[in-house]
């Protein structure tokens, strides 16, 4: 018996810590993220929006409760939001999309993914679901876009919380563009392995099999779906610069001080394109939502009261 305990102990300890099996990663990852999703009570649906099929999450509704739209950033998807929707789950009803061309919901050659295309399928999808008011949080290119929706759909939004956003037209935004710099596009798994390691400073412990299996599958698989979604959302000329027509008492920016994708500098530009209330994160980076799910929470929730 004492043998078999040891063996099985050995046998796990090879999977979580030594094994980078692909096969072992996808298993893994699936198993972790159906673990989180039903620890959030967020269940998987989907809706026509514009001719795509955009899946996203959703919890039990309730009469009453305020409604958040959780926005993912660039080359993420609606997983990225389980721990922080874990928090949020009993206090609002959520709605967490994976955006046009990521995760579930498909890509297609053909399609633009500019901000301004994603942001006119995140209002159709808050019509269809019959949301009269709601408050957005988002991150990296999601926070570019929650600020958008916080300019076009005025009517419904309560407050918007920006994490991280991506979509200042700083001196680092625009050498990205001079030198046509994509830090999504990867070509070998130790150049994504590089990557990750700059978009967060306190990221959670994720098994060797499992970073394999979505540095091959999520981005060396999607070189081309990267580079063209990239290039329609990365487009400078889009991005703001100029002092923005929005009450500052309807928008929090988090910071990360920590931030390798993103540098806090853009941060006070932001802050001084909104005269918004900014919070820096010391020792946090690029994703507080997963790097201290619970301190972002709460401090959205009091924002968004």
């Amino acid at each position: 018996m004492v043998i078999a305990i040891c063996i099985a102990v050995a046998i796990l300890l090879y999977l979580l810590f030594i094994s980078k099996s692909q096969r072992v990663g996808a298993r893994i990852y699936h198993a972790a993220m159906n673990f989180e999703r039903k620890q959030a009570k967020l269940e998987i649906r989907s809706t026509d929006v514009n001719g795509t099929k955009m899946y996203f999450y959703q919890n039990e509704f309730v009469e009453g409760r305020q409604t958040l739209l959780l926005l993912h950033g660039f080359s993420a998807d609606k997983t990225i939001w389980h721990r922080f929707a874990k928090y949020a789950t009993n206090d609002y009803n959520l709605v967490i999309p994976d955006m046009l061309g990521h995760g579930d919901t498909p890509y297609s050659s053909s399609e633009s993914y500019s901000t301004f295309t994603q942001t006119k399928a995140l209002i159709t999808l808050v019509q269809q679901l019959n949301v009269q008011r709601y408050s957005v949080i988002g991150n990296s290119m999601g926070g570019m876009i929650a600020m958008l929706l916080l300019l076009q759909d005025k009517q419904r939004i309560n407050k918007a919380v920006l994490l991280d956003p991506a979509g200042a037209k700083s001196e680092y935004a625009m050498s990205m563009s001079e030198a046509q710099a994509n830090p999504f596009m990867h070509k070998t798994f130790e150049h994504f392995l590089s990557f990750y390691m700059r978009s967060m400073a306190k990221a959670p412990f994720v098994p060797p099999s499992v970073l394999r299996y979505v540095g091959e599958q999520h981005y060396l698989g999607r070189y081309d779906e990267l580079k063209h979604m990239f290039h329609d959302f990365f487009n400078v000329d889009e991005f703001f610069s100029d002092q923005q027509s929005v009450d500052p008492s309807k928008l929090l920016i988090i910071w990360g001080d920590k931030d390798g994708l993103l540098p806090v500098s853009d941060a006070k530009m932001w802050q001084e394109m909104t005269q918004a209330k900014l919070s820096i994160y010391e020792e946090i980076g690029h994703m507080p939502m997963v790097e201290c799910p619970k301190r972002t929470y709460l401090e959205c929730k009091e924002f968004c009261r």
